[in-house]
């Protein structure tokens, strides 16, 4: 098996996604497995020696990558992948100097730009080769495709460490409702916005654990919504964990939540069952002092819903208090005795007929 920490300078790779991504070790020993290692029965014979076809097998978990990046260029030919690998990783003597000129040109090819996008992932172009070259050489021998298959995937993103990526302003949209796309795309997506300063290419947002499609320039990161992700989300009610992930050092960085919000029933009072609270007040008053006081000394709350039930009251506390149904929602009084005591009390709205019961909030008495 294949840990998440063993990564292409160390003579492995990282099935990520399942499609399977290469990374840069931060540090650390950066020796190869040493020459005398198996190659775990592949057979793969690049023309480069046998040390370098160690190390194209011990890029396990990769195939799926390699043949998407081969099928989408159309390369064919395998002496036109070895010929474009940079020449210190053709000259290199042994397993430590090869990992330096993998290493050094990964590092080069994310500095000069030379990347590629394949399955949502931005690779240096050594990596695709890489993957390519090893995919093209399997294909050689039909006894490898047992041994690939069987090749495991490293656990999900939920196993990296959380810590700080990119400063992050701001982002959105943060809701929406059952059934709404918001911000809608071209392709139908819907798409959300992040406002990181900096953040590194390679970054993935990550949304309700699965890793997204993700555009990352200086200054704002894109993604959003796509295919079968975005129908089961806005059909479900509840919140989405988002997060910045950076695969080359294993890093999560929480950004927030996402909410999808009930579906909006017909408005108007009368309406069976309850609605999403949209606002309410006050929410806060002092030891003896009745806001927006009634005739009777009482104080005066509003509840703002778009549906609320013929029969629908107040409860504080254990309380139920006088209500009225109107077209914004409901009013209701609270007695002044309930306001000589600095406390919390909270406010319920409940429905005799139903039974249903409607969290408002909690009025702060200071």
């Amino acid at each position: 098996m294949i840990s998440r920490r063993r990564l292409l300078v160390g003579g492995g790779a990282l099935a990520g996604t399942g499609l399977g991504l290469l990374w840069l070790r931060q540090g650390g020993d950066s020796s190869l497995p040493p020459d005398t290692s198996a190659t775990g029965g592949l057979r793969l014979d690049s023309g480069l020696g046998k040390g370098f076809d160690r190390f194209l097998a011990s890029l396990a978990g990769t195939d799926p990558l390699g043949a998407a990046w081969v099928e989408a260029e159309g390369v064919e030919h395998i002496g036109s992948l070895v010929d474009a690998l940079d020449g210190s990783i053709h000259t290199a003597q042994n397993a430590r100097e090869l990992a330096d000129a993998v290493a050094g040109r990964v590092r080069a090819d994310f500095q000069e730009g030379l990347t590629c996008r394949v399955g949502g992932w931005v690779l240096s172009g050594t990596e695709c080769r890489l993957v390519g070259l090893r995919h093209l050489l399997l294909r050689l021998e039909p006894g490898n495709a047992q041994l690939v298959a069987a090749e495991t995937k490293v656990p999900s993103v939920a196993d990296y460490a959380e810590g700080h990526i990119a400063p992050l302003a701001n982002w959105g949209p943060k809701s929406t409702r059952v059934g709404e796309k918001f911000n809608v795309q071209i392709d139908g997506h819907s798409g959300l916005w992040f406002q990181f300063s900096g953040a590194p290419a390679h970054a993935r947002i990550v949304i309700d654990g699965e890793l997204v499609k993700t555009s990352v320039s200086a200054k704002v990161v894109t993604s959003g919504l796509f295919g079968e992700m975005q129908e089961r989300i806005l059909a479900t009610p509840g919140r989405y964990d988002i997060a910045l992930v950076d695969p080359v050092r294993g890093i999560r960085q929480p950004v927030g939540q996402f909410v999808v919000r009930p579906r909006k029933a017909a408005s108007g009072p009368g309406k069976a069952g309850f609605c999403e609270i949209e606002k309410w007040g006050p929410q806060s008053t002092r030891v003896g002092l009745a806001k927006n006081e009634q005739p009777d000394g009482a104080m005066g709350l509003w509840v703002r819903s778009a549906c609320m039930p013929r029969d629908a009251q107040l409860i504080v506390g254990d309380d139920v208090v006088k209500s009225s149904v109107k077209k914004f929602g409901l009013s209701a009084a609270i007695p002044a005795v309930f306001l000589e005591a600095p406390g919390e009390l909270e406010l319920v709205l409940y429905s005799p007929a139903t039974g249903q019961r409607q969290p408002v909030g909690v009025l702060v008495v200071e």
